[in-house]
């Protein structure tokens, strides 16, 4: 046994497992790893709860299910529907705690075209928080990417703030992507076959782990896998009438399902049986 100091100062006592990198820790209940850099001690939390084995199976089944849904619409030409989609996101909701948090993430309200602008410093409350955040470098990524990129040239990193302004600057005619959702499109259209290995290398740092938060900024061909992302989604969920409606739908299963997923498994042979690939 250990104790394993935080960032604010607070200790717990952990059972130790040193790994390249990291020092990986389960508890009673949480799991997760230390991201030690030359300053700091991050403690990134992979779950918080034991999960049963009934919870296990229910979300395998489910997962079997949707492959199978889109198997028949694949070979009918036709995408799963806005009212399909969310029934298998609200019976993930019911067999699991997984659920899309409509209070965290509200309905997004798409407007017409406004100015914006590269700012020095903040100015709008927003912008404040954003800064009190650190993360106003990202901001101005982020701006950069709306007002200056287009959708087909994404950059080979950091990939999920570009992806945001796409779908901000589409009015959401693109999906959202980011770890989550990439995680479940894999599983729910997925193999293990070599071409599907942008997926395999954005998700999993090693076989034996998924990529923690500071590993995501180590994959160099985020883009790769975004533009088979966009291909995926449209073929599950794109049945043509209404774009927005139905990657909306699409994305309040595709997170949560993504949530699951990497809590209930933790290497890519776990992920592979999971997905009776």
């Amino acid at each position: 046994m250990g104790v394993l100091l935080g960032e604010q100062g607070h200790s717990s006592e952990v059972d130790k497992e040193i790994s390249i990198g990291t020092v990986e820790f389960d508890t009673a209940h949480c799991t997760g790893c230390l991201i030690l850099t030359k300053n700091s001690i991050k403690i990134e939390i992979v779950t918080n709860r034991k999960i049963s084995n009934k919870e296990r199976d229910d979300v395998r089944a489910l997962i079997k299910d949707l492959r199978e849904e889109v198997k028949g619409c694949c070979s009918s030409q036709y995408a799963m529907s806005t009212e399909n989609l969310g029934c298998f996101a609200d019976y993930l909701a019911e067999i699991s705690p997984y659920k899309y948090d409509k209070n965290k993430y509200p309905s997004l309200i798409y407007r017409g075209p406004k100015k914006y602008a590269l700012a020095e410093e903040p100015t709008s409350l927003a912008q404040l928080f954003i800064w009190k955040r650190g993360d106003w470098t990202k901001f101005e990524n982020f701006v950069e990417y709306y007002l200056n990129s287009a959708w087909d040239e994404a950059p080979k990193k950091r990939v999920v703030n570009f992806a945001f302004a796409q779908h901000l600057k589409s009015h959401g005619e693109l999906p959202i992507f980011d770890q989550h959702s990439a995680r479940a499109i894999w599983a729910i259209m997925g193999s293990s076959h070599s071409r599907w290995d942008n997926y395999q290398d954005y998700s999993f740092y090693k076989p034996t782990h998924w990529r923690t938060d500071s590993e995501y900024l180590r994959v160099h061909l985020q883009a790769d896998c975004y533009y088979e992302f966009l291909g995926h989604v449209w073929l599950l969920a794109a049945g043509g009438e209404n774009l927005v409606q139905e990657y909306a739908a699409a994305d309040k299963l595709l997170m949560p399902l993504g949530k699951a997923i990497k809590d209930h498994v933790k290497t890519l042979d776990e992920f592979r049986d999971l997905c009776n690939f």
